[in-house]
């Protein structure tokens, strides 16, 4: 079924204004996921955030609550626990699919989830996602890109390039073979982007993460998508130097759409 198949029926919502508790995700507790619903909600859409290998979904939410209240828009945060199948594994979600995990349909069940206890259908999604949770975003943008309204990579460690020259997750020549979908360059290139990172995040190995923000960045405007790189000075491998300029650049989506007020 569908993403917007699975939207037509929304119950009377059951979450409370504010920050809610991390609610397990049904039909696989393993899963589960948090949200922040504004006092006064102004958009339908979604701003999802998605934490990096320390799996701290709820600091990662909170990092955006005032950019919620201010925008009137609901905050979903999910929780993909370290150790799943593996006991020694912490990358599970950052490249989708996971053994027999489908990590970009357990985020689509959570909205859904959502949806049911706000009682309100969410959407389109804009995506955050730091270090680790910036791979999950990319690579989710790469496979959904039509659920997605922009899309903000921030610090990530591994990237994988649009490229068809090599295979998944370094390039994306065999995405339908690994995830039974192909690439839609053409709706890939109406979501902005936005590449971020400390211009002291240099502290992980052959490559730094600015060389890796830089490389997806020049990918991105390569094969014609809209993409923008903010390089912030004086800030390492820390969330909370990077939110002013993701705020920023979100602020400035959601003034061009012209239905949201500041």
């Amino acid at each position: 079924m569908g993403h917007a198949e699975q939207m037509e029926a929304v119950p009377h919502g059951l979450l409370p204004r504010g920050s809610s508790a991390l609610y397990a995700l049904g039909d696989d507790p393993r899963f589960s996921y948090c949200t922040y619903v504004p006092a006064e909600i102004r958009s339908g859409e979604l701003l999802v955030t998605v934490h990096g290998t320390e799996r701290d979904a709820i600091g990662i939410r909170d990092a955006f609550v005032p950019f919620a209240e201010q925008h009137g828009v609901t905050i979903l945060s999910p929780l993909f626990p370290a150790g799943i199948d593996r006991p020694d594994d912490l990358d599970n979600y950052k490249f989708i699919r996971f053994g027999h995990l489908r990590f970009d349909r357990l985020l689509m069940r959570m909205v859904v989830a959502a949806e049911r206890r706000t009682g309100r259908r969410l959407g389109p999604l804009r995506l955050v996602g730091f270090s680790g949770g910036a791979q999950f975003v990319h690579r989710f943008l790469y496979l959904h890109p039509g659920l997605v309204a922009s899309a903000t990579i921030a610090a990530p460690g591994r990237i994988t390039l649009l490229d068809d020259t090599r295979d998944w997750w370094a390039g994306t020549r065999d995405v339908q073979d690994v995830f039974g979908t192909s690439l839609d360059l053409a709706t890939l290139r109406s979501v902005p982007v936005q590449v971020v990172v400390g211009a002291d995040d240099t502290d992980t190995g052959v490559r730094s993460r600015v060389e890796q923000a830089k490389t997806l960045h020049d990918n991105y405007r390569n094969c014609g998508i809209s993409s923008r790189l903010d390089v912030v000075p004086h800030s390492r491998h820390d969330l909370a130097g990077l939110v002013p300029p993701i705020t920023d650049f979100l602020d400035g989506q959601l003034r061009n759409t012209g239905r949201f007020a500041s």
